[in-house]
């Protein structure tokens, strides 16, 4: 029975455990950011994207250090890491619920934006997450991550 696992066994470990576990999915899962080591870089060094329904903080991954790297391309280069996403919702978005529902929207239309490798990005939510039509919410999420993840402003 197949349930969907496209992993080659060749390949790294990290790389397979990084695939998204959905049936036919054979894009590498993004992976979570965590510590406080991690989130203090990113918000002290990232480039920063302000918009209606969310704002993001990017920064590059230490993809150069051997913890995080996943093997080599064809060229014989270091191959990026998978991105790491952290969502975050302040109390100013609203109680519980409504800050576990923007960031479940968040991590939706993420999922659909497609973040390129090797990036460390924390996305807040807005009182404007929850009340945003979907199509709009991934849409500036793809403007959004292009804009961070472009070179340095």
């Amino acid at each position: 029975m197949d349930f969907g696992r496209a992993c080659v066994p060749e390949q790294d470990v990290r790389l397979c455990n990084a695939v998204d576990k959905k049936a036919g999915s054979a894009s590498p899962r993004n992976v979570s950011l965590t510590g406080k080591r991690n989130f203090d870089r990113v918000y002290r060094q990232g480039n920063r994207v302000h918009m209606a329904a969310a704002g993001i903080v990017a920064i590059e991954s230490p993809t150069r250090n051997a913890d995080h790297a996943v093997g080599t391309d064809d060229a014989g280069t270091l191959a990026r890491a998978p991105s790491r996403l952290a969502f975050v919702a302040g109390r100013s978005v609203g109680n519980a619920v409504v800050r576990n529902r923007a960031k479940r929207r968040l991590r939706e239309a993420v999922r659909m934006a497609r973040v390129p490798d090797g990036w460390d990005l924390v996305i807040s939510a807005r009182a404007g997450t929850v009340t945003e039509p979907f199509d709009q919410l991934v849409k500036q999420l793809q403007e959004g991550i292009a804009r961070a993840t472009s070179e340095k402003r």
